[in-house]
C-alpha cells in the first residue's frame, strides 16, 4: 500500500509539472516570438549601420541574418529591400571596376527588390530601386514590354518610373492617370502624386 502511495504522489507531482508547463508554454512561445523578430531586426539594423558604412559584404551577412531568423514572414520586407540596395551599390561598384560579376549582383538585387514588392506592394521605393536595377542591367525596353503586358495590379507603376526614366513624361503621366482612375483607393496614388509632378 505504501508503494502504490508514493506512485500517487509521484503521479500528482508529474501532473503539477505538467500542468505548470502547459500553462507557461504559450507566454513562452509567444515571447520567443518577439525575441526572435527583435533580434532580426536589430540584424537587420547592423546591417543598415555596416552599409552606411560601404561595408557591403558584411552588412549582406547581417540581412541574411534576419531573413534566417524570420523565413518567409511578410515583416521582412524592409530586409529585402536593404538587401536589394546592397546588392545593387555591389553592382554599381562592380561595374565601375569592371568586374565581370555585375550583372549578376544585380540579378541578385532584382531578386531581393520583387521579394520585397511581393510581401509589400503598396512601398513606392521598393519600384524606385527595381526599375534603378533594371536601368543598370540596361534592359528597360524589355522590361517595359514585359510590364505592360503584365496583369498584375502594381505592373503600371514600373511601366509609369520606366517611362520617365526614358524621359516619357506624357506617357509615364498617362499610364498614372489610367492607375489612379483605375484604383482611387490605394494608398500609394499619394506616392505616385508627389513622383510625377
Amino acid at each position: 500500500m505504501k508503494m502504490f502511495s508514493s506512485q500517487g504522489r509521484g503521479l500528482k507531482l508529474l501532473c503539477k509539472i505538467l500542468i505548470f508547463f502547459s500553462l507557461i508554454s504559450p507566454a513562452f512561445a509567444y515571447t520567443s516570438k518577439i525575441n526572435v523578430e527583435n533580434n532580426a531586426f536589430m540584424h537587420n539594423s547592423k546591417g543598415v549601420t555596416l552599409m552606411s558604412q560601404k561595408k557591403y559584404k558584411s552588412a549582406l551577412k547581417e540581412f541574411n541574418i534576419a531573413i534566417r531568423l524570420l523565413p518567409n514572414n511578410p515583416v521582412t520586407h524592409p530586409i529585402y529591400n536593404n538587401i536589394g540596395v546592397t546588392y545593387l551599390e555591389l553592382a554599381k561598384n562592380s561595374i565601375k571596376s569592371f568586374a565581370p560579376d555585375s550583372f549578376m549582383l544585380a540579378r541578385h538585387a532584382e531578386g531581393a527588390f520583387l521579394r520585397a514588392i511581393g510581401y509589400y506592394p503598396a512601398h513606392f521605393s521598393y519600384y524606385i530601386n527595381l526599375v534603378e536595377t533594371y536601368e543598370l542591367m540596361g534592359v528597360l525596353d524589355a522590361v517595359c514590354v514585359e510590364y505592360q503586358n503584365n496583369e498584375s495590379l502594381y505592373a503600371p507603376i514600373v511601366v509609369a518610373l520606366i517611362y520617365k526614366k526614358q524621359g516619357k513624361i506624357l506617357e509615364a503621366q498617362g499610364v498614372v492617370d489610367e492607375f489612379k482612375q483605375r484604383n482611387p483607393e490605394l494608398i500609394i496614388n499619394k506616392n505616385l502624386d508627389e513622383y510625377f509632378k
